[in-house]
């Protein structure tokens, strides 16, 4: 028997919505949106209900997709501190997923299915009225192979995102569209 715990560390439940997203190949990933520090702040008071502000929220702020790397999950303290950074220091809204085979996401991890599993996120996104051009795709590790292959998967069909930042232990490079 296999139990998956997730704590949400550091990340108030009052600003933090714990979601699932379904793959196009029936798989379910666990991701985190949390509201970016300017749209909370902006509040007459603190929210009971995360779910409602999500759209209001993506239409005022940008938003980053956080892809991480091959070692543990979204929950990672070290994963924690940069959505905190995001959301504070940039004024981002941060969806943060864990792939296949991670955490509490259903299904076993390939490079085809991580794929998906960003596209998957990226296209909630859009579902919930962000336009293309305000997501930021960041990919850290494994995540910066990930974030790559969306961007060609978007570009190839058209789609301009915000841009991309990779982030890798050799350093940072990152490509916003002009």
């Amino acid at each position: 028997m296999e139990f998956h715990i997730l704590l949400l560390p550091l990340l108030p439940a009052n600003r933090t919505l714990n979601l699932k997203i379904q793959t196009p190949d029936n798989e379910t990933i666990g991701a985190w949106f949390i509201l970016s520090d300017p749209y909370y702040h902006s509040l007459p008071t603190i929210p009971t209900n995360v779910t409602a502000h999500v759209i209001p929220a993506l239409k005022e702020y940008p938003v980053i997709l956080f892809l991480h790397g091959n070692g543990a999950t979204r929950a990672l303290s070290p994963r924690i501190h940069r959505y905190q950074g995001f959301s504070s220091r940039l004024g981002a809204n941060v969806l943060a997923i864990d792939y296949r085979g991670f955490a509490d996401s259903t299904g076993w991890p390939s490079e085809a299915g991580l794929l998906r599993d960003a596209r998957s996120a990226f296209n909630w996104l859009v579902a919930h009225e962000t336009r293309p051009e305000d997501i930021l795709i960041v990919g850290h590790s494994l995540g910066t192979g990930v974030s790559g292959l969306l961007g060609a998967e978007l570009s190839s069909e058209g789609i301009n995102c915000r841009g991309i930042v990779l982030l890798s232990v050799g350093g940072i490079f990152i490509h916003m569209r002009s």
